[in-house]
């Protein structure tokens, strides 16, 4: 499937606009998102178990599409 319209970034103010107005834990996920570049499934299909603290790594190990779990994308 090709996409139909190029997708928009925003600047850094509209960023620290939006974060502004958006609760906890939303905040957060939208935070994790723009500092990792994760997709959606990839950060929705986070665990605790995928995140190494004493490595500052994050293992992306699932991915949630369309409701249903299953391994990222390659």
């Amino acid at each position: 499937m090709k996409r139909e319209r190029i997708s928009e970034s925003q600047t850094v103010d509209e960023l620290i606009s939006l974060l502004d107005v958006i609760p906890e834990p939303f905040r957060a996920a939208i935070c994790l998102d723009v500092a990792s570049g994760l997709r959606l499934g990839e950060l929705l299909g986070l665990k605790w178990e995928d995140v190494d603290f004493g490595r500052n790594l994050i293992h992306i190990k699932h991915s949630i599409v369309k409701q249903r779990i299953g391994p990222p994308k390659p």
